[in-house]
């Protein structure tokens, strides 16, 4: 496992979040207290969140790799395979840096993409995941 994993965005990043105010918005209140808590102790929802922010990623997608090779589908606060997807959507700019991991997500896609047949899950979403995987797959 990544060393990493046993300290917050802050401390690998060296960045440290402006305090919110009272009027901010519940998301910035959320990154904020996310940047301080240790990745090891981030659940779905809150990798979802941080990935879909584009927050921490070279930090957070191997650990949210690591976490979709245990249970593809895993679920944040949405459905079925929300942090699959947001995983799927990062900026090819990540991926062209990190193409090592942009294939251990290609591979673990192909292998389970049968199953979002199976899996009870609106087609509209299923929809949306299968385009974010061939936006993902194919942007060179």
């Amino acid at each position: 496992m990544y060393k990493e994993i046993s300290k917050s965005l802050s401390q690998l990043t060296g960045e440290i979040m402006e305090k919110p105010s009272e009027k901010s918005s519940y998301l910035i209140k959320r990154m904020y207290e996310l940047y301080s808590k240790k990745i090891c102790e981030f659940d779905i929802e809150d990798l979802r969140l941080m990935i879909n922010q584009q927050e921490g990623l070279e930090y957070l997608v191997p650990f949210a790799i690591t976490k979709l090779e245990d249970d593809f589908f895993a679920e944040g606060d949405y459905y079925p395979g929300d942090l699959l997807k947001s995983t799927l959507m990062i900026n090819n700019n990540y991926w062209l840096k990190y193409p090592d991991q942009k294939k251990v997500l290609g591979e673990l896609f192909l292998k389970n993409k049968l199953k979002l047949d199976e899996i009870d899950l609106d087609e509209d979403i299923k929809l949306k995941i299968f385009n974010a995987f061939d936006k993902f797959y194919y942007e060179k």
